[in-house]
């Protein structure tokens, strides 16, 4: 089995028991040796486990934070890159999941 699938289920298996994203996100995702665009997927698939109505109060901070002028700048200008980079590919997912949620809830399905 691959270190992806491997770290896959490690992800469920946390998110299934309760943890916090934020822990799993902390303690599994971003410490793995995986590429950018395979910690991306992960992200996805732990945040899948997150309620809509939490996914949407996250989003809704997080414009809130960016009107306000807050963002958070790693010391490290190499750091900062890396985390922009992912920071993009993750929107380009969360994208992915609210157009699945839309389709979900067109075709009379509730998303989880």
């Amino acid at each position: 089995m691959s270190t992806l699938k491997q770290l896959q289920g490690d992800v469920a298996r946390r998110m299934r028991r309760g943890d916090a994203f934020a822990t799993v996100e902390e303690q599994v995702i971003d410490p793995s040796p995986l590429s950018e665009e395979e910690k991306a997927a992960l992200w996805l698939y732990g945040w899948s486990f997150v309620s809509h109505l939490r996914q949407r109060s996250e989003a809704v901070a997080h414009i809130d934070r960016l009107e306000r002028g807050i963002v958070r700048r790693p010391s490290a200008p190499i750091l900062r890159t890396a985390r922009t980079d992912l920071g993009v590919a993750r929107a380009d997912l969360e994208d992915a999941v609210r157009d699945h949620h839309a389709t979900m809830r067109r075709s009379g399905l509730r998303p989880s």
